[in-house]
């Protein structure tokens, strides 16, 4: 599950033009089609789920990238919902499992960390 720092009044369109910007810097072969899920709230700043369409079969692998095309855009965060299994957290799951321990991955100005327990708001 990859979210994208968004602003309360940023259309749709914005947003996934601002991906698309960002994505082509790192694969400018593929022009990912995304949709929209839910919004929520973590340390004041709004995020919105990015779920890639294209190609039904490789949208998890799509979504990694979009996240990882982040590191490129340090104008707004992007997490990575997911939880850690295994021995010393040696496995990273997304999206996270029932009942998991949700986990985040985040890219922020450029620099990913991790953060253990995640908690935010659902907000719509």
């Amino acid at each position: 599950m990859v979210f994208l720092e968004t602003s309360q009044d940023e259309s749709d369109r914005a947003l996934s033009e601002a991906i698309a910007r960002t994505f082509a810097r790192v694969c400018p072969e593929i022009a990912p089609v995304v949709e929209f899920g839910m919004r929520i709230e973590w340390e004041h700043r709004l995020f919105r789920e990015v779920r890639a369409t294209h190609g039904s079969e490789h949208h998890l692998l799509l979504e990694e990238l979009i996240f990882l095309s982040a590191k490129t855009d340090q104008s707004r965060a992007t997490l990575q919902l997911g939880a850690f299994r295994g021995e010393n957290d040696a496995v990273w799951i997304t999206p996270p499992p029932i009942g998991a321990e949700i986990a985040a991955q985040v890219i922020d100005q450029g620099c990913q960390f991790v953060v253990k327990p995640f908690f935010y708001e659902n907000n719509g």
